[in-house]
């Protein structure tokens, strides 16, 4: 049988390690995800146009401080922590039976 809260504080501790242990994987795909956030938030309320120049100037060019950095390595932590939390397989008790 499965701890209670097993996958959660599993996906707790992913997170939080991610962010000390696996920092520059995290960084990149942070920068995707929000990448593509601001872009779809601009495309939809300026325009195709503006909301793809925005998309290319936030992925492809590089952070200006230390908190851009810093939020882009939390966001992909938290983003990844959610997807390994989805995506990861329960388990099921032996003994049910229909």
């Amino acid at each position: 049988m499965a701890k209670p809260f097993g996958y959660e504080i599993g996906a707790v501790k992913y997170i939080v390690m991610s962010v000390f242990f696996n920092t520059i994987p995290m960084y990149i795909f942070g920068g995707g995800v929000m990448s593509f956030f601001e872009a779809v938030t601009h495309t939809i309320g300026d325009g195709f146009v503006s909301g793809m120049a925005y998309y290319f100037l936030t992925k492809y060019l590089p952070p200006t401080s230390v908190s851009q950095v810093v939020v882009q390595i939390v966001m992909g932590a938290i983003v990844a922590g959610i997807l390994w939390y989805v995506k990861t397989p329960r388990q099921t008790s032996r003994g049910t039976s229909w």
